[in-house]
């Protein structure tokens, strides 16, 4: 009898490898390893590339079952108003996980 293919949904997301990892999440995945202070999310369209670096962010939590927290750092625009921009980190578990995945 033949055997039944795995059911791929049922599988963990914990069971990516760093070959099923699409460029642009590695470059992410790698940047915020290499960064512990974290990278904005400008840095992280830069690095991607793309528009759209909170999407990819939202993926390599969403695949790979990271945290990724994002905090709100205040700041001041050139205009000299009140804003904020939202940095990206690892949390000591997410880097832990992650440098298993990517062993």
């Amino acid at each position: 009898m033949k055997k039944k293919a795995p059911d791929q949904k049922a599988q963990s997301h914990n069971t990516q490898t760093k070959h099923s990892i699409p460029p642009r999440m590695m470059r992410l995945a790698l940047a915020l390893l290499e960064c512990p202070a974290g990278i904005s999310r400008e840095v992280a369209d830069k690095i991607a590339p793309a528009s759209n670096g909170p999407h990819y962010i939202g993926q390599l939590r969403a695949r790979l079952g990271l945290e990724i927290p994002c905090e709100r750092v205040n700041c001041t625009t050139k205009d000299g108003e009140a804003s904020w921009y939202g940095l990206y980190s690892l949390t000591p578990s997410d880097r832990l996980k992650l440098r298993e995945l990517l062993a």
